[in-house]
């Protein structure tokens, strides 16, 4: 039986453009998006991105992979990437949305993998409003919203510190308050998250897609259908742009040579990985460098 395609976005719910570079962390109230999709969010993913809602007042349901989960204020939600989730709100919600890119959350989560790793599945806490953990926590949010605001470059450059501690604290208050990890049972989903990790381990060696396939005890058709359903995108093409964003990474923070980059990430042919990246990016891996460091 076909699978049908999950919904998914590259930005926030209803935008295919990213709202952030890899450091930043977005931020906005949680009704001024919701109002404009009247407070019913369809179940949904976004493959780079996760997100953290602080719902403060309103409640309605949490949607997950055909489940509904009533939400009690004060909360938290804690999305990681690939995972399916959406809402049906009250209308008089009150709350915020901080979105930051699944890159800066794995440079947390080298540095503590205890802490950070307890996030990389849907969580959600439930506070007493009245309780000592949540004061804690509330006090590290409003110091990140003060950062994220402020027009002082110095300032915001510590947003992603504080939104390190905010989860900290996040960490902390879950034996005292009531909290709920969310796994899924969609084996597409488990598949493709797999071969994420694996893209992640190997793609600078330039394997072939049914070299992942039988890693994940699938085959190479199996696994285009699964990057179909997911991403509307082959098995191939996922990982071209894993290896190509990573190029990116390479072009902007080294000074290494275009022909060395692709080298590096697995390319026989510099002029080849050149086509590939225009491709990709609408523009020369020169060019890219040049533009990025403006």
């Amino acid at each position: 039986m076909k699978e049908s395609a999950l919904l998914n976005f590259r930005g926030l719910f209803g935008d295919q453009q990213a709202p952030l570079t890899a450091s930043s962390i977005h931020y906005e109230p949680l009704q001024t998006r919701s109002q404009l999709y009247n407070y019913e969010i369809s179940e949904h993913l976004h493959v780079d991105l996760m997100q953290l809602f602080w719902i403060t007042s309103g409640g309605g349901m949490l949607l997950s992979a055909g489940r509904r989960i009533k939400i009690e204020t004060p909360c938290i939600l804690i999305i990681p990437t690939n995972t399916l989730h959406g809402f049906a709100f009250q209308s008089e919600v009150r709350g915020e949305v901080f979105t930051f890119s699944e890159q800066l959350f794995e440079s947390w989560l080298s540095s503590n993998p205890v802490i950070f790793g307890h996030f990389e599945q849907l969580q959600y806490f439930a506070f007493k409003a009245e309780s000592v953990s949540y004061k804690e926590v509330l006090d590290w949010k409003k110091k990140l919203v003060a950062a994220i605001r402020s027009e002082d470059q110095v300032a915001s450059f510590t947003a992603p510190l504080l939104f390190q501690l905010l989860l900290i604290a996040v960490y902390r208050a879950e034996a005292g308050d009531k909290s709920l990890a969310l796994t899924t049972d969609s084996r597409t989903l488990q598949h493709f998250k797999a071969y994420r990790v694996l893209l992640k381990r190997h793609g600078h060696k330039g394997k072939g897609v049914n070299y992942y396939a039988q890693n994940l005890g699938i085959s190479g058709v199996h696994l285009n259908r699964i990057c179909k359903t997911v991403v509307r995108q082959t098995a191939l093409q996922v990982a071209h742009e894993y290896v190509i964003d990573e190029a990116g990474k390479y072009l902007y923070g080294t000074n290494y040579s275009v022909a060395e980059i692709a080298y590096f990430l697995g390319f026989k042919d510099p002029a080849h990985f050149s086509k590939l990246f225009k491709k990709i990016k609408g523009i020369p891996p020169g060019r890219f460098r040049k533009e990025s460091k403006v």
